[in-house]
């Protein structure tokens, strides 16, 4: 077994070679929604099943992807990789956004932000964050009471109300023993 990273540099390394980067972002994606279903990676991940039908079913499957990104669809099935194909496309997407100068931030709040504020937003991350673009994904989740919660890779700040509560409630409590 090869790992994701090495599948997703090696093809990322084409895509410079070929200026292909953004087509083939485009179906990654397509593949990835058809190996979400479970059929379809229990038949390519199979033992059982003829590599020769696999490699049809990936054929018909993927009919308009381009040959070299189908190529890295039967060296995954024939490695019994194919179940790793959303790590590889999450590596190769990152990749992609480090090549481009792009830092993906994801921002959890009570309710939606306006753009206007989500634009002060960005222009702030980016006195903070290395890159010449920040791309910001929003998260309405009624769980937090108020504030926000920013994820930027692997990194978290939490400036949410729950937090703060609860990290009064943890102080209260130290202090009473």
């Amino acid at each position: 077994m090869i790992s994701p990273q090495r599948y997703a540099k090696a093809l990322f390394e084409i895509a410079i070679e070929k200026s292909s980067i953004d087509e083939w972002i485009k179906q990654i994606n397509n593949i990835s929604l058809v190996l979400d279903n479970e059929d379809v990676i229990v038949l390519l991940d199979s033992p059982q099943v003829p590599e020769n039908i696999k490699f049809d079913g990936i054929e018909t499957l993927f009919s308009d992807i381009d040959l070299l990104v189908k190529n890295l669809i039967f060296l995954m099935t024939r490695n019994r990789d194919i179940t790793k194909f959303n790590l590889f496309k999450n590596i190769f997407n990152d990749l992609v956004d480090k090549h481009f100068g792009i830092t993906r931030v994801q921002v959890r709040t009570a309710n939606e932000i306006p753009p206007n504020q989500v634009k002060k937003l960005k222009e702030s991350l980016l006195k903070f964050i290395e890159g010449s673009t920040v791309e910001v994904s929003q998260i309405v989740d009624e769980n937090i009471l108020g504030g926000i919660i920013i994820r930027i890779g692997d990194k978290v700040i939490d400036a949410s109300s729950r937090t703060k509560i609860n990290n009064m409630k943890d102080f209260l409590l130290q202090g009473a023993t």
